[in-house]
């Protein structure tokens, strides 16, 4: 499925390339001037007159949940799938590549 290729959860991890260690790597298609590329890392493709991070990181995960309540996609893309929650429950304060964000822990109130 298109989702399931944007997200980069394929069976093949060679499809892609240096950009599997990025999460969901093709985020959004960006065309003009003459030349056209997928924007793939929240952290440094976002164009901040249109987006921010945490709008590409929400857009990435919204994604993720979409496939997941595909009939079947879940169990057709299950290694990839998991590929990609190891990394958001991966060690605290670690940057996740792709959203630049980092899981940590709440803080507590009185």
């Amino acid at each position: 499925s298109h989702l399931a290729w944007s997200l980069g959860v394929t069976d093949d991890k060679s499809e892609l390339g240096e950009s599997k260690d990025i999460f969901a790597p093709r985020y959004e298609f960006e065309f003009g001037d003459g030349t056209a590329r997928w924007r793939s890392r929240c952290e440094a493709d976002i164009d901040s007159s249109r987006d921010s991070i945490s709008h590409c990181v929400m857009h990435k995960l919204q994604s993720l949940t979409a496939l997941c309540e595909v009939p079947d996609a879940a169990k057709a893309y299950r290694p990839g799938i998991s590929r990609l929650l190891k990394r958001l429950l991966a060690k605290r304060e670690t940057i996740i590549s792709g959203l630049g964000v980092k899981r940590s822990l709440l803080p507590l109130g009185n």
